[in-house]
């Protein structure tokens, strides 16, 4: 299992990373649990998602590589998103 969290994060990636040990509360009743129900259990580092590519991923996601130009650019607009009209009834953000 953790072999196979290492390759999946070196190929997306491009540079290996060390995967921790589970959590004392997940157990492999709760991994077979999960994947039984179509889920699966994967462990993401802390790595700042830049607009940039990776190995694993073709494409960098926003406007720019959308065919309907819908979505907002990441890095660029986060702090747009508050002021959109679908966001005006929502105090949190």
């Amino acid at each position: 299992m953790y072999e196979t969290e290492r390759k999946r994060l070196s190929d997306y990636f491009g540079e290996p990373f060390e995967v921790p040990p589970l959590p004392e509360g997940i157990t492999f009743e709760h991994i077979n649990f999960w994947e039984r129900n179509g889920f699966r259990l994967q462990y993401w580092p802390r790595v700042r998602m830049e607009e940039r590519k990776y190995p694993g991923r073709p494409h960098v996601p926003g406007k720019r590589n959308n065919p309907r130009k819908q979505g907002i650019e990441f890095y660029d607009e986060l702090g747009n998103i508050k002021n959109l009209p679908e966001n005006a009834s929502n105090p949190d953000l």
